[in-house]
């Protein structure tokens, strides 16, 4: 905390000074709001009210933006500027500030901050507080089946005693991810174990930050055929006939769903992989450039969750195909629009 007021005078070139009251006179109407920076900073006519984090996980981030969030929503204040101040910001965080508007500034020299007149954008500079290491992950693969349920059930709620016959986790287990979810602000849990999201988008945005498709196991290789689409076609039935669950994603997944922005690459889950031998039966040749065809085995088997078959191939959800399509090349950031846009639009209650 002792460093914030140092760093905020080097980014901004005003010095500072600190307001001791837990509110300031002037500006009465904080009085009633259930948020209390942490500290408070005058500099010039500006009012820096700092929420500070010592650790950048996406729990803290996402309590922290709900936090001022609400402020904003609450405070009349012109001249009040809610600040998010943490050691590191992760590249998790900086996406979440931005989308959600919040200013944000870390102890190691980076910051953006982008209202009250201020244009701040200082990014790239290394991590001061290595030893702390990156936040742990709430969206690892099996933790994320939560999220995966809350979401596709949104905006209906989901009763905390039912989650383990749902998505095969223990009790314990569950009930530590749903407390890290709470404790971010990402969901709420009534008296009777009723759990809801109040804002579907942060939790998925959130969790899609934390998504790497690279941590699944990809093989990449060609197969001859005369379009896209045919691949894809060809390469499940010849899956299906050795009996191998398998669902597209990604581009092809996209297409499928939505009919828009054609596909190259014909990118498919499946639970194992068959011998090495079976694969020139398929007929692909494995190239690492230039395939037109990506086999994944995934990291858990949760993203065959909801599958559904759609022009006779069998396909993962929308869900799984917004996360996917982030680690994919050509068009996949209009098939990201366009999938978010029409089949993930949620409204917050």
């Amino acid at each position: 905390m002792l460093k914030i007021p140092v760093q905020l005078e080097q980014l901004i070139g005003v010095k500072t000074h600190k307001v001791n009251e837990v509110v300031p006179a002037e500006s009465p109407d904080l009085a009633d709001l259930a948020w209390i920076p942490d500290l408070q900073l005058r500099a010039g006519d500006i009012l820096f009210l700092i929420e500070y984090k010592a650790k950048a996980s996406s729990e803290a981030i996402g309590a922290a933006i709900q936090h001022i969030r609400s402020f904003k929503a609450e405070s009349e204040h012109e001249n009040s500027l809610p600040l998010l101040v943490v050691p590191y910001m992760w590249n998790v965080g900086q996406h979440l500030c931005k989308e959600a508007g919040v200013s944000w500034m870390d102890l190691s020299g980076n910051a953006w901050i982008w209202e009250r007149g201020f244009r701040i954008s200082v990014l790239g500079r290394p991590n001061v507080y290595k030893s702390k290491g990156s936040p742990t992950n709430l969206f690892a693969p099996k933790s994320s089946r939560v999220v995966r349920v809350l979401l596709e059930s949104y905006p209906h709620e989901i009763m905390q005693k039912d989650l383990p016959s749902l998505i095969g986790l223990g009790k314990g287990y569950i009930s530590r991810i749903l407390s890290r979810l709470a404790g971010g602000f990402f969901i709420e849990k009534d008296e009777n174990g009723a759990i809801s999201v109040p804002d579907p988008n942060l939790l998925l945005e959130t969790w899609r930050e934390s998504y790497v498709f690279e941590k699944h196991t990809i093989r990449k290789g060609h197969m001859a055929g005369r379009s896209s689409q045919d691949v894809l076609l060809s390469l499940s039935r010849a899956l299906a006939h050795r009996n191998i669950p398998h669902a597209a994603t990604g581009l092809a997944s996209a297409w499928l769903h939505t009919h828009f922005a054609g596909f190259r690459i014909s990118t498919v889950f499946l639970a194992a992989f068959p011998p090495e031998p079976e694969w020139g039966e398929i007929g692909i040749r494995w190239e690492e450039r230039g395939g037109n065809v990506w086999l994944v085995q995934p990291n858990d088997e949760a993203v065959f969750r909801g599958c559904t078959e759609i022009d006779s191939v069998p396909c993962v959800t929308p869900l799984q195909t917004y996360l996917d399509l982030r680690g994919h090349p050509e068009r996949s950031e209009e098939a990201t629009e366009e999938i978010r846009n029409r089949m993930l639009n949620w409204s917050i209650r």
